[in-house]
């Protein structure tokens, strides 16, 4: 299956004329992205029951650096860096504690406490949006981030539900919970871009950010041996092998990219931050060793570990 997998993403790379380069991350900037964390109370040492933040922060590090390095503003990118941290921290560590996560939204909403220090920090960061952000984007970024804490309950729930052939959209609303594509779609773009230059390319541009997600993820989460992922789940909802999945996925991520690219005036300031940030996010993978696209697709070997 590698010898698949490294064909499908290199057509689709090939197609949208994308580089699979890995980019190292900034020392000072990872260090400025520690500090804030640890200052805003992120358990930076590991201690009984909960894991330390620095792996986690190391990977919104990573993806504000890389992604999102064409933003001027340190500030705005330290927000993504951190947001990213403790969207993930929350995902991976609360999955088996939905209890934690479905109180966090009511808590934002009526402006009590969160129940750990983590949900306390993600909660804090929000009301800071519209320091970096205009007020529509800070309120798509707010809410997109309810509907992925939401995600994260649902999914507890539904792992081991076999989902009907009849619930076609059901994966896929699914995915558009969980992804937070809006929000990292609209980190893309300083708020001197005003949103009418985007808004239309929006849609495409979420898909091309949820599924090139899938896509170069899809050989990592095989290796690991995970199956709950969207290529899986829809595979077995049609009855289809993964691999044909993933070709299907491959192609949709480059004729949303190509929309994308239609819809956006041509060398306008969106159009140019849309395609640093595309070319971004695909290095960002290839940069982060936890993808291991490197042991199946021609990769500098200068990795984030």
């Amino acid at each position: 299956m590698s010898q698949e997998i490294a064909r499908i993403v290199n057509n689709l790379l090939s197609r949208c004329d994308l580089a699979l380069s890995s980019t190292p991350v900034d020392d000072g900037f990872l260090q400025l992205c520690l500090e804030d964390a640890a200052t805003r109370g992120c358990p930076m040492e590991a201690s009984p029951g909960i894991p330390s933040f620095r792996p986690w922060n190391v990977s919104g590090a990573t993806i504000a650096y890389i992604s999102y390095g064409h933003l001027e503003s340190l500030p705005a990118k330290l927000f993504i860096a951190l947001y990213t941290s403790l969207a993930v921290y929350a995902e991976d560590v609360y999955t088996d504690q939905p209890d934690l996560v479905n109180t966090f939204n009511a808590n934002f909403v009526t402006r009590q406490p969160q129940r750990t220090a983590i949900l306390q920090a993600l909660d804090k960061l929000l009301g800071e949006t519209s320091r970096h952000f205009d007020a529509v984007q800070a309120n798509l970024i707010t809410s997109s981030t309810l509907n992925f804490m939401t995600s994260i309950a649902i999914e507890h729930g539904v792992d081991k539900l076999d989902i009907t052939p009849h619930a076609d959209k059901f994966p896929l609303f699914l995915r558009g919970l969980s992804g937070i594509a809006c929000a990292y779609c609209l980190f893309t773009f300083p708020m001197e871009i005003h949103l009418n230059y985007y808004i239309q390319a929006m849609p495409s541009m979420i898909d091309y950010i949820n599924h090139m997600n899938d896509v170069l993820s899809f050989y990592k989460e095989e290796a690991n041996g995970e199956d709950y992922n969207y290529i899986s789940i829809m595979s077995k909802h049609r009855g289809v092998r993964k691999i044909e999945t993933l070709e299907q996925l491959a192609n949709l991520v480059a004729s949303s990219y190509e929309v994308a690219n239609n819809i956006l005036p041509t060398s306008s300031a969106a159009h140019v931050a849309w395609g640093r940030f595309a070319q971004g996010y695909v290095s960002y993978h290839a940069s982060y060793a936890r993808y291991r696209l490197h042991e199946v697709l021609q990769v500098t070997q200068n990795l984030t570990s």
